[in-house]
């Protein structure tokens, strides 16, 4: 397996940041009529996001985000993790890490394995999907991302 680089899980965050932030401005225009809601919806938003990540992570081991980075969040097996431990890498482990003043995704770039702490938490690692080609954008950053070659 190979580790996948930090900046192809920023690529990948982005893509589903991007993702997410134009379903829901589409979901509040169609239901509110308007760009700015004036509907509480705080908690739909909470359940969206998370069932976003949970799902996707659980069952293919990546969200829309990671698959177009070509990367896949997998146990220590090298398994899809399922959603039973989606489910604290994502409700748990990302709270704490983003609660931390980002420090627990700040950790990916300094641990030897890449794992933040919601990796930690949950015994995950993520990594690049065998055949999978560097994104467009990240090609031009050379070799160390991957160089546009399939990885191994």
């Amino acid at each position: 397996m190979a580790i996948a680089h930090p900046a192809l899980r920023l690529y990948a965050f982005l893509t589903d940041f991007f993702i997410l932030s134009g379903a829901w401005l589409l979901a509040i225009t169609l239901l509110d009529g308007t760009l700015i809601s004036t509907q509480p919806f705080a908690t739909t938003n909470i359940v969206i996001a998370w069932a976003y990540f949970i799902l996707p992570t659980g069952l293919k081991g990546q969200t829309p985000g990671k698959w177009v980075a070509g990367i896949i969040v997998v146990d220590e097996d090298g398994r899809v993790p399922g959603v039973a431990m989606a489910i604290p890498r994502e409700m748990v482990g990302r709270v704490i890490s983003v609660a931390a003043i980002g420090l627990g995704l700040v950790w990916i770039v300094v641990d030897g394995k890449r794992q933040g702490w919601h990796d930690k938490i949950a015994g995950t690692y993520v990594v690049r999907k065998t055949g999978a080609t560097t994104p467009g954008p990240l090609k031009l950053l050379g070799k160390r991302f991957g160089g546009g070659k399939k990885s191994r």
